[in-house]
């Protein structure tokens, strides 16, 4: 029997089994198993492949429920992340937005000092290719892998991540484990995702980018939900960029809330003016290119596809028409369109373009302190598969770490104190 067993190779799982490696009495062995052929694959997706692996700005509100979230980040924070790669012989760099990343801008940087980290330590076991079916509490814990195979556990835990990007390897399988083990699991959501929007003039837009201040709001009662600022994509039905990856998070934790709200985005495209400066400026840039025709009016505002597109809107004549013939009335319209160019929410884009999960495992059956079930003693969890998910920025992957450092400790002085 292995003292303590974690299933799930990812950052989460990676962290739990290092940490406890460093707490457990060493006559007491970790078995790590993944069902991949490799661990952390999910972590060379991550940052576009740069691996953006924490955020010097993180808190507890970045997350959707902060006050346990603070709890766990009291543990282990962005400073002891940093610190812990740095041991690792890890160089970082941070951007203007406190997100870091390895000095090489390559995720395997990071990917490769977790596994040979977990390779120099003589007390962790890994076992990949090997998926766990079921789990069975009996005095300790049994588990069934999908060839019938069983390995017994005296603690346990589970950090198999959620169901964004099934691809590499977050499957859902996580939730009927902890279901098996009678644990509430929420509705689920992909978060840090494109937004699907109703609008049919998107596919014109395709590939465009803008700066924006990007506000959400409940279409139900017209309620501010939340405002962030940054570049936005276009594309051809939906909304990307971080930005939009950031308010796809507050989509979803409201969704979770409430399945029958919807919602409207409206992208202020010139936040730096406030309504009468745009209005000012429009008739300065009116007054000094008289004789260009209409359609070109917003160049230098925004490109000249978005640019018609909020004539369109507008309802602005732009065909063979001189800059010179536009009233200010039709100014005011431009301007109105230029700061509250609104659009409907149709939905987000599936789980398999998603970089997590928001919902999981209810935080009510979780002790927040050691991330210990409340439900069964021994068992523990870490990272995506419970209800916590951060927003866009390096936010995720500081709750794997995080978390996996809190419940690797919390089982292994459990263990100790047993023996």
């Amino acid at each position: 029997m292995a003292k303590l067993v974690i299933i799930g190779g990812g950052p989460s799982g990676m962290m739990a089994a290092l940490t406890a490696s460093n707490y457990l009495y060493k006559n007491h062995q970790i078995l790590l198993i993944e069902r991949n052929e490799r661990l952390g694959r999910k972590i060379l997706a991550t940052g576009n492949g740069r691996c953006n692996f924490t955020n010097l700005n993180n808190n507890e509100s970045f997350y959707n429920e902060p006050s346990f979230a603070k709890v766990v980040l009291d543990q282990f924070n962005y400073l002891n992340t940093c610190s812990f790669f740095e041991q690792l012989g890890v160089l970082q760099f941070s951007d203007e937005e406190g997100r870091c990343y390895p000095f090489t801008h390559t995720s395997s940087t990071i990917l490769d000092a977790l596994r040979f980290a977990l390779d120099s330590k003589s007390n962790i076991k890994t076992l990949t290719g090997f998926k766990i079916e079921k789990v069975i509490y009996d005095n300790g814990y049994i588990l069934v892998s999908s060839s019938g195979e069983k390995i017994k556990a005296d603690s346990l835990i589970i950090a198999c991540g959620g169901t964004s990007s099934k691809n590499l390897g977050s499957d859902g399988s996580g939730f009927t484990l902890a279901k098996n083990l009678n644990h509430t699991i929420t509705n689920l959501y992909p978060a840090i995702t494109s937004i699907k929007v109703l609008d049919k003039e998107f596919a014109s837009l395709n590939g465009i980018r803008a700066k924006a201040t990007v506000s959400l709001y409940n279409l139900n009662n017209n309620e501010l939900i939340v405002k962030r600022s940054g570049e936005v994509l276009f594309k051809d039905d939906s909304l990307s960029g971080i930005v939009s990856f950031i308010i796809s998070s507050f989509i979803a934790r409201n969704l979770n809330k409430d399945p029958s709200m919807r919602f409207y985005i409206k992208l202020d495209l010139v936040s730096n003016l406030n309504q009468e400066e745009l209005i000012n400026f429009l008739h300065l840039k009116r007054q000094n290119n008289q004789l260009v025709n209409v359609e070109f009016f917003l160049n230098g505002v925004v490109v000249r596809m978005l640019g018609i597109a909020i004539l369109k809107r507008s309802k602005i004549e732009y065909k063979e028409r001189l800059v010179k013939d536009l009233n200010d009335e039709e100014l005011e319209r431009i301007a109105q369109m230029l700061k509250n160019f609104e659009v409907q929410v149709s939905d987000l884009s599936p789980f398999n373009n998603a970089q997590t999960t928001c919902g999981g495992i209810s935080l009510d059956e979780i002790n927040p302190q050691t991330l210990e079930s409340k439900l069964h003693q021994n068992l523990f969890f870490a990272g995506e598969i419970m209800d916590i998910d951060g927003e866009c920025g390096g936010h995720n992957l500081q709750w794997a770490f995080s978390s996996g450092y809190v419940s690797g400790k919390s089982a292994s002085l459990k263990i100790n104190e047993r023996s």
